[in-house]
C-alpha cells in the first residue's frame, strides 16, 4: 500500500462530512457489500486491454471497501474489481444521489453550478477552435445546467439524459432534453460540439460509448470532455487524492490516459489541460494512430506521493480537519 491513509484496514471513516441522508445511504451500501449482495467483477483496461493491476488503495473517500489499482501495461488508474451490472443498477437507483448529493431530487444549486461552469469553459473552447454557434449536444446532462450555459452563450442546445426525473426537471426549465443514451445523438442533428461533463468516468462500457459516439459524428465535429483525475486533485479536491476516489468512478483519467483512449477511437487531441479538461476532433482524414503515452506504475505512485506531501502542507487540510472535529464534539454535547 502506497500510504496507510488509503487502506481500509486503517480506517473506514468518511473523509467527507456527511448529512443524515448520506449516512443512511452509506450504511445501506456497506451492509450490501458486507453480505455479498453487491457483487464485484474484474474489468479489462479500456485503454490497452490489459488485465493486471498494481493496487494503490483499498477504500474510497466514504470508507467503502473497494480496490483502486494502476494498469501495469499503460498506467490507467481504475476502480477494479467493480460492481457487476445488476449491482451497479441497484447502486445508481438507490444510493448514488443520496450519498453524493444528499437528496434524490434535482437541485437548483447544482444546476446553477454547472451553468456557471459552462460560462467558464466557453471561452476556452472558442480559443481552441469551437464555432461560436451551432448545435451543441450535452450527454448525461442531468437537469441541464451545463446545457443551459451553452444556450446562454449562443448555441442551440440538446441534452441526452437516462434519468427520467432529471430529464423532466430539465424540460421544466425550458430545455430540449431527451430521455436517451448516446443513441439519441442520431436524431439530434449535425452537432458542432458534443460534451461529456463529469460523465465518462462513470461509464463501465466506455469503449462502446466512444465507438457509438464516433460512428455518429461527421469529420470536423468536436467533443469536449471533463473528468476528475489525479492531475485535477490539487484544484478539484483540495490536494487530497483520497477525495478523488469513490465507488461511482470506475476510471481515473489523466491527460495522457484520456488522450490514449480517444486516439484509440480515432479522435485527435486539440487541447487538454491538467484539470483533465479536453477537446477532441473527428479528423477530416483517417489519421495514423499515435503511439500510446505510457504512464508507469512508478510515475503514478510518485504523483500520489507528491499529492500527499502537498496535502499535509496545505492550510485547508487542517481547517477541514478542525471543522470536522468541532462538528463531532458539538454533536456529542447535544
Amino acid at each position: 500500500m502506497l500510504t496507510p491513509r488509503l487502506d481500509i484496514a486503517r480506517s473506514n471513516r468518511s473523509v467527507v462530512t456527511l448529512g443524515k441522508v448520506q449516512r443512511e445511504a452509506l450504511d445501506e451500501l456497506k451492509d450490501r457489500i458486507a453480505t455479498g449482495e453487491m457483487r464485484f467483477v474484474h474489468l479489462d483496461c479500456p485503454v490497452c486491454g490489459g488485465g493486471s493491476l498494481s493496487p494503490v488503495a483499498t477504500r474510497d473517500r466514504y470508507g467503502v471497501a473497494c480496490t483502486t489499482g494502476v494498469c501495469t501495461d499503460c498506467g490507467l488508474m481504475q476502480t477494479n474489481p467493480y460492481p457487476d451490472a445488476s449491482s451497479l443498477d441497484w447502486f445508481y437507483a438507490n444510493i448514488f444521489a443520496r450519498l453524493h448529493r444528499g437528496t434524490t431530487s434535482p437541485s437548483t444549486a447544482r444546476f446553477e453550478g454547472r451553468r456557471g461552469l459552462a460560462h467558464e469553459v466557453v471561452g476556452w473552447l472558442r480559443q481552441n477552435g469551437v464555432p461560436a454557434s451551432g448545435l451543441a449536444v450535452d450527454v448525461g446532462c442531468a437537469s441541464g445546467g451545463f446545457l443551459q450555459g451553452l444556450v446562454d452563450n449562443g448555441y442551440t442546445g440538446i441534452g441526452l439524459e437516462i434519468d427520467a426525473d432529471y430529464a423532466a426537471d430539465a424540460r421544466s426549465r425550458g430545455l430540449d432534453v431527451r430521455l436517451s443514451t448516446i443513441a439519441g445523438l442520431a436524431e439530434a442533428g449535425e452537432a458542432v460540439l458534443v460534451s461529456y461533463v463529469q460523465v465518462l468516468e462513470h461509464i463501465v462500457g466506455v469503449n462502446d460509448e466512444l465507438a457509438a459516439l464516433r460512428a455518429r459524428l461527421s469529420p470536423g465535429a468536436l467533443v469536449f470532455i471533463e473528468v476528475p483525475g489525479l492531475t485535477s486533485v490539487p484544484t478539484m479536491y483540495n490536494k487530497d487524492v483520497l477525495r478523488l476516489l469513490q465507488l461511482a468512478h470506475v476510471w481515473h483519467f489523466t491527460p495522457e490516459s484520456l488522450g490514449n483512449l480517444m486516439a484509440k477511437h480515432g479522435f485527435e487531441t486539440v487541447a487538454i489541460t491538467p484539470y483533465v479538461r479536453g477537446l477532441f476532433r473527428v479528423p477530416l482524414e483517417t489519421p495514423a494512430t499515435p503511439p500510446m503515452r505510457i504512464e508507469t506504475i512508478a510515475q503514478v505512485r510518485e504523483r500520489i506521493a507528491r499529492l500527499e506531501r502537498a496535502r499535509l502542507l496545505y492550510w485547508r487540510t487542517w481547517a477541514i480537519k478542525a471543522k470536522a472535529v468541532l462538528k463531532r464534539v458539538l454533536g456529542r454535547s447535544h
